[in-house]
């Protein structure tokens, strides 16, 4: 949760954080979406199977309708500003 949470810090506000879980074995998916449900900036998706690392960037990015993209890792945050 530390990289949503580094997004949801920004300083600037007009974003969307997407998470694309993929298919971890841990709790990942249903943390995020409640996330989610308190802060409509975060969409949460799951795919079916674990495509890879790349795919399932690629995945997020044909989620998001910003003009910029940011992607980030589960290990990865970002400064405020």
């Amino acid at each position: 949760m530390r990289a949503v949470n580094s997004a949801l810090m920004q300083t600037y506000n007009n974003i969307e954080i997407i998470v694309v879980d993929n298919q971890s074995n841990d709790f990942t998916f249903d943390i995020v979406c409640n996330a989610a449900k308190l802060d409509g900036r975060i969409k949460c998706y799951q795919n079916n199977k674990n495509v890879g690392a790349l795919n399932n960037f690629k995945i997020a990015i044909q989620h998001s309708t910003g003009d910029y993209v940011v992607l980030l890792g589960s290990d990865d945050w970002l400064e405020p500003d």
